[in-house]
């Protein structure tokens, strides 16, 4: 697959991405992000990608970290880093194979545009799967000093209408009960 920001200089061989995680990634869970704004998106599909991580790894090479190892990515997921603009980081990871969820975690200063970036590229990757439907969730921001962030997720179609009409309510989260 050819890298997006090499002008077809650079390519990814799928089949030569590591199965197994980077040890040396600078977080790997979003209770354990850097100081700072974490938002957190998940995207479910309905059947399996093939080789959709390779595709993702291709399609973010702008925002690529490397470690002692070369690339924070597996076949699983990949850490990704904007210290260009915002000091942004973000951890994606993708669950299950028959019907992924794929997990898009930003930390930074500027979180919300990393994540823009990051949803763009994500759709643009998921046009590969002619008629793959997709469902987004964006992640409860609660989070408690125990347990971490909570487990709630509401409907971004959902969120979307809410805020469009002037008369919007909060929505409750049904796992911790806050009002968004």
């Amino acid at each position: 697959l050819p890298t997006r920001a090499s002008d077809g200089q650079r390519s990814l061989v799928p089949q030569l991405v590591p199965t197994i995680r980077p040890a040396d990634l600078p977080w790997s869970t979003p209770d354990d992000a850097p100081v700072g704004r974490v938002i957190r998106l998940s995207c479910q599909l309905d059947y399996e990608a093939e080789g959709l991580i390779a595709h993702l790894i291709a399609a973010s090479e702008p925002y690529h970290v490397y470690g002692k190892g070369g690339g924070l990515f597996w076949q699983e997921g990949i850490f990704l880093r904007d210290s260009v603009s915002f000091k942004n980081e973000s951890l994606i990871t993708i669950e299950g194979s028959e019907k992924p969820l794929i997990n898009i975690h930003v930390s930074g200063d500027q979180p919300g545009f990393l994540m823009n970036e990051l949803y763009r590229t994500l759709e643009s990757v998921l046009d590969f799967w002619k008629g793959m439907t997709r469902t987004y969730f964006i992640l409860c921001p609660t989070k408690e000093e125990t347990t971490g962030f909570c487990p709630g997720r509401f409907k971004f179609a959902t969120v979307q209408r809410r805020s469009a009409k002037k008369t919007a309510r909060e929505l409750d989260c049904q796992d911790c009960d806050a009002e968004w």
